[in-house]
């Protein structure tokens, strides 16, 4: 795909850019046919999302590394709560059947158990 259609998309918006000597693809585009401006405006926001999206990889990758300069890593293990209720120690079974998606899932994602609690506080839960 990009052999075919990326590369030579890439010439095509340089050589326009080139010709018609301006700094907006929609400029350019629109200098070469008035019709054709709308390939400059989804070329802006195609740069858009993938700034967006390129942003948010970075964001996590320094999360995690900032998690992985402690001196256990808290996706290895599960953590044992206290229920209010009476006051015993227990593990999650979604934790221990596989900690670093519970990790991901719940902690770094923040992601409710179900759609019934999807919104307001989670269950209440205090980390030991």
């Amino acid at each position: 795909m990009l052999v075919f259609a990326g590369i030579p998309l890439v010439c095509l918006e340089m050589s326009v850019g080139q010709r018609a000597g301006y700094r907006s693809p929609l400029k350019s585009w629109r200098s070469l046919e008035p019709n054709l401006k709308w390939i400059g405006f989804a070329s802006f926001m195609n740069l858009l999302i993938c700034t967006f999206y390129y942003c948010l990889m970075v964001t996590w990758c320094f999360y995690y590394l900032c998690f992985s300069l402690t001196s256990s890593l808290p996706w290895n293990e599960c953590a044992l709560f206290t229920e209010k209720v009476n006051n015993s120690r227990t593990v999650d079974a979604e934790c221990e059947a596989n900690p670093a998606a519970y990790f991901w899932f719940r902690n770094t994602l923040d992601i409710s158990d179900d759609l019934s609690h999807s919104h307001g506080k989670k269950k209440n839960r205090v980390k030991h």
